[in-house]
């Protein structure tokens, strides 16, 4: 019986050589889609110009295609508002902001 190495096989058959190939450009790739219960996107167009988007069937809501690296590659920002460092970040800019427009409110951004 003789036996080969995963090299040889792969040196001595095309098919098997592409699955290998095949397999490593797969390896890493994201299998599902999944959305963060708090992560918003946040850019300065409309997103649909910047990035794939997709509506979730679960909860009809927008989503972006891209994981969170590729988004901030992109130009964008993504906020994680279950952290209370970003709500106590987000509440310092509120406050700094209202030194120069006492009437501002996060409710009037659109």
């Amino acid at each position: 019986m003789f036996c080969y190495s995963i090299k040889e096989y792969i040196n001595n058959d095309e098919r098997i050589e592409n699955i290998i190939n095949i397999s490593f450009n797969l390896e890493g790739l994201h299998r599902h889609a999944s959305t963060h219960a708090a992560g918003v996107v946040i850019g300065d167009k409309n997103l649909i110009k910047s990035i794939p988007l997709y509506k979730d069937p679960d909860t009809l809501i927008n989503a972006t295609q891209f994981s969170m690296n590729y988004v901030e590659k992109a130009g964008l920002i993504k906020f994680d508002f279950l952290g209370l460092t970003t709500l106590s970040i987000i509440n310092e800019c509120v406050d700094l902001i209202h030194k120069e427009i006492p009437n501002f409110s996060l409710k009037n951004i659109h």
